[in-house]
């Protein structure tokens, strides 16, 4: 996809967006841009290293009080650290070896030590630095009910670094308690008598723009037809993550019946990374049971929500529960989260009085603002996620990186000529180097439409100042 339309999106919008880029590309290069009160590097300072994510699942078992707790967790690459490896195939060239250990707490008391550790290989240097390739796992523990704590303790043996992620609570209820706390998944699978979930986002987060279902464990009382009972669902809006519930604005609602759940046996769990399995049961034989809820997350706009269950079995008696998750935007890239840099970072195709005029008011202005320019443009106006924006800030992230002068600690790309052709066009088709007899290096951005930008650089290690562009 491009930002300017070229293909699928009709040749008027891709001559109206070429042109478009153009002239940006000549405001981004004729002087520097206005003084922001919050820059891009600023930003990228203070995301400099990727987060961890991790999740803590209950799941009730057949026989008293006790339930099965897995911590599952999921590492970024850059959060690693890596080795060359004495492994002869390409593909482990470079390896890490983490310890992670889960420190299980009650009141501040010690419940349990959980370790995990597993050899983690990627097949270049590129994708250590990679922060949507991962590394996975979990560890499991079966506790009695209370509130617990949590703490994820990432040990590295090569660098001795030990880092602590801040605890987190999670609480185990008693065995009258059916239903129990939703598991946010990508979609539930059965493969013959296996169902199989795969933990989306962690953290109890919805994937912002992809497909998510909201599992339910529920826990079969004794004697009850699974056939007559149902499960009710609503999923409602909130105005903020701690809002009300009663007053937030009804999204959908479901009712499941008993036939469309799974019925498994708590015992057969598996965990294998941030996957988890059941060999299907019969009714009869089933202690527990899954429940799938569509939560719409292609086109659930990003926000607070709340799913408000209700259980009712063969005599009417109900049970209920209520969780709240927000949308998470994995990856999301850095401009977006702060509308003031998101909107100066439309420089490269935007003049300085559009700019001006977006940036009037504070940051909830901003904000509201900077949504609508990008909702005019959207490819996909069904959808929540706006492949156009998604794909202009992805840039503007690779440019700062890519381009960014040796002597910074921080990614200061943005302030290049290199910058101002990629963001607004793209990576080119082609590029070819030379070493011209005056000295430095040269390169040569070839697009379609016999569009070329010719840049020079004293050295390679020198930004590339543009010397010839298109004409008009």
């Amino acid at each position: 996809m491009d930002v300017h339309g070229r293909g699928r999106y009709g040749a008027g919008r891709a001559r109206w967006m070429v042109w478009i880029g153009l002239l940006s590309v000549m405001v981004a290069l004729t002087g520097p841009p206005p003084a922001a009160a919050q820059r891009y590097e600023d930003l990228a300072a203070q995301h400099r290293a990727p987060q961890v994510y991790h999740e803590a699942v209950v799941v009730p078992e057949a026989t008293g009080d006790s339930a099965t707790v897995v911590v599952a967790f999921r590492i970024p690459n850059p959060r690693l650290v890596f080795l060359r490896s004495q492994a002869p195939e390409p593909e482990r060239a470079f390896v890490t070896e983490p310890e992670v250990t889960v420190e299980v707490t009650r009141r501040g008391q010690p419940v349990a030590t959980l370790r995990w550790n597993e050899s983690h290989y990627v097949p270049t240097f590129e994708a250590t630095q990679r922060r949507d390739e991962t590394l996975t796992g979990s560890v499991r523990v079966r506790l009695p009910p209370g509130t617990y704590a949590y703490r994820l303790r990432l040990g590295e043996p090569v660098s001795r670094r030990d880092r602590s992620a801040p605890p987190h609570a999670v609480a185990v209820p008693g065995s009258d308690a059916l239903l129990h706390a939703p598991v946010i998944t990508r979609r539930v699978q059965q493969d013959g008598a296996t169902v199989t979930l795969d933990l989306a986002a962690l953290g109890g987060d919805v994937p912002f723009g992809q497909p998510a279902q909201a599992v339910v464990p529920l826990r079969l009382p004794p004697d009850a037809a699974l056939a007559a009972m149902e499960l009710r669902a609503a999923l409602v809006r909130l105005e903020a993550p701690d809002g009300d519930v009663e007053t937030g604005t009804l999204v959908r609602r479901d009712t499941l019946p008993g036939p469309a759940w799974w019925p498994v046996q708590a015992a057969s769990l598996t965990a294998d990374g941030t996957t988890l399995r059941w060999p299907t049961a019969t009714p009869a034989s089933a202690d527990i049971a899954l429940a799938a809820v569509d939560l719409d997350g292609l086109t659930l706009p990003d926000g607070a929500y709340a799913l408000r269950l209700t259980l009712v079995l063969p005599d009417g008696t109900e049970a209920h529960h209520t969780a709240r998750f927000r949308t998470h935007w994995r990856n999301m890239p850095l401009a977006l989260y702060h509308p003031e840099v998101a909107i100066r970072t439309l420089r490269f195709i935007e003049g300085r009085d559009t700019l001006r005029r977006l940036l009037r008011g504070g940051r909830a202005e901003q904000e509201r603002r900077i949504r609508a320019y990008w909702q005019e443009r959207d490819p996909t106006p069904g959808t929540a996620f706006n492949e156009l924006m998604a794909e202009y800030y992805r840039r503007v992230d690779h440019a700062a990186n890519a381009f960014r002068t040796a002597q910074s600690p921080v990614p200061d790309g943005l302030t290049t000529d290199a910058a101002a052709v990629y963001v607004a066009y793209g990576p080119p088709d082609r590029v070819e180097r030379s070493f011209p007899a005056r000295g430095g290096v040269e390169e040569t951005w070839h697009y379609a439409g016999d569009r070329r930008f010719v840049f020079w650089a004293p050295t390679s290690l020198d930004p590339m100042q543009l010397q010839a562009r298109p004409p008009r």
